[in-house]
């Protein structure tokens, strides 16, 4: 290179260095997609004839109360101390109270769930059950806009996948006023493109 173009060996390493910091597609920059790692609220296991559900508490963020540091603030008998530290035990009872709620609703709309589609998740079924929301806030005897709520952005892990838990509200196996349901009409559809002699426009 230094013979062919009469430039000196120095500016060819300069030339050389800056070649390795290019990148091969530049945009690429500009188009990073985003990895989503859906994270399991709950994951159901089969156990022999039944199903087992865990909470999966371990995703979240622990909190604790060092108790024996606010004890030895409060024997200081100091009032403005005292005023300064009570609403901080205060504070964290609220929270750790809301915490076993949301636990305590979210379990209960899945076990809604698992009871409904138990026979899906055993395998025994191939579509998943009739499930409203509507059905939910009735068997769980809460108001439909909190039963919306608990449902909204929650994730189930079964069968080493993780789906939202809308994914198993949904009422394609109800019937309509024909006695047909949205399964049978796509399973019948499906069977007549199958079984035809040729080819079907959409």
């Amino acid at each position: 290179i230094q013979d062919q173009t009469q430039i000196s060996y120095e500016e060819i390493m300069e030339s050389v260095n800056y070649f390795h910091t290019l990148r091969t597609n530049p945009a690429a920059l500009f188009n990073q997609v985003d990895k989503i790692n859906l994270i399991p609220d709950v994951t159901v296991t089969p156990v022999g004839d039944g199903l087992q559900i865990r909470y999966n508490r371990q995703y979240y963020p622990k909190i604790s109360f060092n108790q024996t540091y606010f004890d030895e603030m409060a024997a200081k008998k100091d009032e403005e101390l005292n005023n300064y530290i009570e609403p901080h035990e205060e504070g964290y009872q609220r929270l750790a109270d809301n915490l076993r709620i949301r636990e305590q609703l979210i379990l209960e709309v899945v076990m809604c769930m698992v009871k409904a589609h138990k026979r899906y998740f055993l395998g025994k079924d191939e579509y998943k059950a009739t499930l409203s929301m509507k059905d939910i806030a009735k068997e769980t005897r809460l108001p439909e806009p909190i039963v919306y709520h608990i449902a909204s952005n929650k994730n189930i892990e079964f069968n080493k996948q993780v789906s939202a838990f809308t994914d198993f509200i949904n009422t394609s196996r109800s019937l309509t006023r024909d006695g047909l349901s949205a399964n049978y009409i796509k399973d019948t559809i499906s069977q007549i493109i199958d079984d035809s002699d040729r080819e079907l426009t959409d």
